[in-house]
């Protein structure tokens, strides 16, 4: 990827700063504020009962809530958390945004889980970028290949109760031209909390020049929710629960891009 870029913010009180996003269905955007009580354009997926993905209402306002339990865990990926897919496929650049709320009483503070996913559906089909909340603190990974990772932290200490917004942006590249830009917590779009450039994706896929092919199986996908790794830190009968709004997934770099995909916009 010549750019994976992700922005993210802080939020006020939960009643004031949710906006009523109109949920979009298209070929190259995929967008709700689940105003109307349903989910589409996204739908659960990598998923199974008792642990769920559906529309809920937090302090009021229109979400999406994710339940994970470790009750009936059978050792499986599906039954590591409670996800969420859409359709959309990138092959060369893509934006996403959204928030993510975690509540105090119902997430715990010492565990780990993927909650944003960047997703190389070709090569090794895994992730190639991730946001990821570990004891509280947020981190973003980004990678290569289906092996170690880049790991920065973005915050210490998680607000609980708060909405945290995120922009994710994203080019698709091979030739070591791959860069990675993070704002968190209000940083201005030019300053940039975390930059890192000269980056190789190549592993995520069959390209066509420095784009991915557009054959079956080899395109940018995103995923968000819950996905609980850490099954060796589980604790018996642990539940997880938490929340999105304002979801919006573009595929392609219109001139506002950035504006589309803004959850607080």
């Amino acid at each position: 990827m010549s750019g994976l870029s992700l922005v993210l913010g802080s939020a006020g009180p939960v009643s004031a700063q949710l906006s009523s996003v109109v949920e979009t269905n298209t070929a190259t955007q995929k967008e709700t504020g689940f105003e109307d009580g349903n989910i589409t354009p996204f739908w659960t997926c990598t998923t199974q009962s008792p642990n769920y993905g559906r529309a809920a209402t937090y302090n009021g306002a229109r979400a999406m809530q994710f339940y994970w339990t470790q009750v009936g865990y059978d050792g499986t990926r599906m039954d590591r958390g409670a996800e969420a897919c859409s359709d959309l496929k990138v092959y060369k650049e893509g934006w996403y945004g959204f928030k993510f709320l975690l509540p105090s009483s119902g997430y715990p503070r010492d565990k780990s889980a993927v909650i944003a996913q960047i997703f190389g559906n070709g090569g090794c089909s895994s992730w190639a970028g991730t946001l990821q909340v570990k004891s509280n603190e947020l981190w973003v990974d980004h990678r290569g290949a289906c092996a170690s990772a880049t790991s920065t932290r973005l915050d210490t200490n998680i607000a609980r109760d708060a909405w945290r917004s995120v922009i994710i942006h994203y080019v698709v590249s091979k030739a070591n031209a791959g860069r990675v830009e993070v704002w968190y917590n209000g940083a201005g779009k030019s300053t940039p909390t975390y930059r890192a450039t000269n980056i190789n994706f190549a592993s995520w896929g069959t390209y066509d020049g420095d784009s991915l092919a557009k054959i079956a199986g080899n395109h940018i996908g995103l995923k968000f929710g819950m996905y609980c790794y850490d099954d060796g830190h589980y604790t018996t009968g642990e539940n997880r629960t938490m929340y999105y709004d304002n979801v919006s997934q573009l595929d392609g770099n219109p001139s506002n891009a950035f504006d589309l995909v803004n959850p607080n916009g």
